[in-house]
């Protein structure tokens, strides 16, 4: 009897830890980077829950954006917090969306 494993192979890589960092902190959004990649949002969902170093890796490239966000804003929003999260529109793209939350 041979050792062969049955199932699909897995199409996650770990190099895609650095690139999906990367990826995100230049503004991009991850169901960009699957499409760049040839997965499906749903797959990198799933990764982030299978694989704690990809999940890292996520929140790590969407902090840096965040950072790059919070520097370049032209004006300060001070009765108001804000930040960046993706949303999924009509089409199933997932895109960032500015959200502003008044202070209480």
């Amino acid at each position: 009897m041979t050792d062969k494993k049955l199932g699909r192979p897995k199409l996650y890589d770990p190099i895609y830890d650095d690139a999906v960092t990367e990826w995100l902190a230049s503004g991009n959004t991850l169901y960009a980077f699957g499409e760049e990649i040839g997965v499906t949002a749903v797959t990198l969902w799933n990764w982030q829950n299978e694989y704690e170093t990809f999940f890292n890796a996520v929140k790590k490239g969407r902090e840096i954006a965040q950072k790059i966000f919070d520097a370049t804003v032209p004006i300060k929003l001070t009765r108001f917090s804000h930040s960046l999260r993706p949303a999924c529109s009509t089409k199933g793209e997932i895109k960032l969306v500015f959200i502003l939350k008044p202070i209480q």
